[in-house]
């Protein structure tokens, strides 16, 4: 057995835990990695017993974009939907939301390169990342303020009160991230964040890391100004999409001590233990109230956050 049918294994089994009899749909980009796995992933749902179904779709553009109608409506008939992908995990639309609702299991693997298997990905890692990371989620849900600092010099306070922390894990079954990725994450109240965003690494998507920070202003729960970096004027056509791009949609917390380095700023160091992310854009998908056409994850480094005063994260360690 090759190293990437042991993968297509692992993300089958010990993450998605498919049963015989139930019907998976695989959802993957019209392009050679995420064909590969799909393909693969099909053999491993039949080996079990299931009934696989593929769907082939062209890359989303950026993230929060809705998959066709097609797929939209499959996804809420099958028992469980894998996206494979190397550009942008349908995670944040309404085509995922609305499979949620209807009992289906959800589950996104992103910007894995094709040689991401060949390693040894433990079942014993993955089950360590559910506690960790659903322990944050606690403590994020009976959290009214958060802070969040970083060496880069971010500055910015949101109200959490009343929102609800989601662990994402593996094995979560609203919506998984595999095979290795896991963070906290909650939407902060709209119109509460204040304060200097400081961008160190980079934004989810545009596939390098920053030269130089890009440093946003907040109010009133949105960027309202984008200034210094090179690449000021590329997010400032992103939070100008519509209505709602700038608003902060999300405060996520990266759980995962098994991301291979180095950072290079892609959707898994989202996940990274010592990263935390701030999203705009959309975040009704996640226990908020916005909607927009996009949600873009801004990374930041090393991050010191604290609940309610308390030091839950400092440097980017666990406390």
């Amino acid at each position: 057995m090759d190293w990437l049918e042991k993968g297509a294994r692992l993300i089958i089994e010990t993450c998605a835990k498919v049963k015989p009899g139930e019907t998976v749909l695989l959802i993957v980009d019209d392009e050679t990695f995420p064909l590969k796995m799909g393909k693969l992933a099909m053999e491993a749902v039949s080996a079990i017993g299931a009934e696989p179904v593929m769907a082939v779709i062209k890359p989303r553009e950026i993230g929060g974009h809705e998959p066709p109608l097609a797929v939209a409506v499959a996804m809420r008939s099958v028992n469980v939907a894998i996206h494979f992908t190397n550009r942008h995990g349908i995670g944040h639309t309404d085509a995922r939301k609305e499979a949620t609702a209807a009992g289906v299991r959800v589950y996104v693997m992103v910007e894995a390169p094709e040689d991401y298997f060949n390693r040894e990905i433990r079942s014993d890692d993955i089950e360590q990342l559910k506690p960790r990371t659903e322990a944050l989620a606690r403590k994020l849900t009976g959290a009214k303020l958060a802070r969040v600092t970083t060496p880069a010099g971010t500055d910015i306070t949101m109200s959490l009160k009343g929102r609800e922390g989601i662990g994402l894990h593996p094995q979560f079954e609203v919506l998984g991230p595999v095979p290795d990725y896991a963070e906290a994450a909650i939407a902060p109240v709209e119109g509460t964040a204040e304060g200097i965003l400081a961008i160190d690494i980079g934004c989810v998507g545009w596939g390098y890391m920053l030269r130089e920070p890009l440093r946003c202003v907040v109010k009133s729960g949105r960027i309202v100004e984008i200034k210094d970096g090179v690449d000021a004027e590329k997010l400032r056509r992103i939070a100008a999409t519509d209505e709602h791009s700038s608003n902060i949609a999300e405060l996520g917390i990266g759980t995962s001590h098994i991301i291979p380095g180095p950072t290079r700023c892609t959707r898994r160091d989202a996940g990274r233990m010592g990263t935390a992310h701030i999203a705009i854009g959309r975040n009704n998908d996640i226990g908020g109230k916005t909607w927009s056409r996009i949600h873009v994850d801004l990374l930041l480094n090393y991050p010191t956050i604290e609940l309610d005063g308390e030091v839950v994260i400092r440097n980017g360690v666990p406390l």
